[in-house]
């Protein structure tokens, strides 16, 4: 039987197998699978951080891998690995033979957090501000809308209220088109969070002035890179009792810094309405 040649003269290898329907199933199954257990971590790690969030674990509370677990209804293993990443995030500590427990934030801890997003987000603001179009700006409006909508609520929901503004400045952070921003700024975002619902009281008595500060950060977003880099940074940081010292320039020139006796922004915009 004459045996075939290859285009090197050489014999050529018979053909393999041909691939019938579904073989790459098995390959696709075993990827699944790999990813499952991130999912997994992700799910119990976001349902841990709301707790917290939300208050129903307090600092000092005890994170019983057991309880959570029941609760969750995910294994005592992502839960673990959960709680390892919100310990790297500063949400959570550990003890040797004692557990994990809820963190809690000193006034230099709410501090050190607030200037550094105020920073990022100033910058996040100045990029976004040369790359947003009119969807964009349209996107963030609506997002000042529901806030508003929750805010004029008689008992409004807080949760509900810092999801809608966070996701506001996710937007920002996204539009910034910065990657490495972006990648620093969810490294912080769970203390952001806790900011937001323990330690930010304009959150619970001000949502008001809250939906107008947001007004303010669009329109700055709309006049240009300085106005939006400004109102980003006095936006994040005048819900402090007291300004930190780096906090940037003044919001459009019209709120000089004050001196160090003087009363924080919160306080003076508070008394101003």
């Amino acid at each position: 039987m004459e045996r075939v040649q290859g285009a090197a003269g050489g014999a050529a290898a018979p053909p393999g197998p041909r691939r019938g329907w579904g073989e790459g199933a098995p390959a696709a199954a075993a990827a699944a699978a790999a990813a499952a257990p991130a999912r997994l971590r992700a799910t119990a790690r976001e349902a841990i951080r709301r707790l917290i969030a939300s208050g129903r674990l307090s600092p000092g509370d005890r994170l019983n891998e057991a309880a959570l677990s029941a609760e969750l209804g995910v294994s005592r293993s992502p839960i673990r690995e959960a709680l390892r990443e919100l310990e790297q995030a500063g949400l959570v500590v550990s003890y040797p033979n004692r557990g994990c427990f809820v963190a809690d934030l000193t006034a230099a801890d709410v501090e050190e957090v607030v200037l550094l997003r105020a920073w990022l987000e100033g910058l996040a603001a100045r990029l976004a501000a040369d790359r947003v179009n009119r969807r964009d700006l349209a996107e963030l409006e609506s997002t000042i809308e529901t806030m508003a909508r929750i805010g004029r609520d008689p008992a409004p929901e807080t949760q509900a209220f810092v999801e809608a503004d966070a996701a506001f400045h996710s937007a920002v952070i996204r539009l910034s088109g910065h990657r490495r921003l972006a990648a620093i700024w969810s490294g912080i975002d769970p203390l952001v969070w806790l900011i937001r619902t323990r330690h930010d009281p304009r959150v619970s008595d001000q949502a008001e002035a809250l939906v107008a500060e947001h007004r303010e950060l669009l329109a700055a977003l709309r006049a240009g890179p300085d106005a939006a880099e400004a109102a980003a940074r006095y936006h994040v940081v005048r819900g402090l009792d007291r300004p930190p010292r780096a906090w940037g320039p003044p919001l459009d020139g019209r709120v000089p810094p004050p001196p160090a006796e003087a009363p924080g922004p919160r306080e003076r915009a508070v008394s101003g309405r």
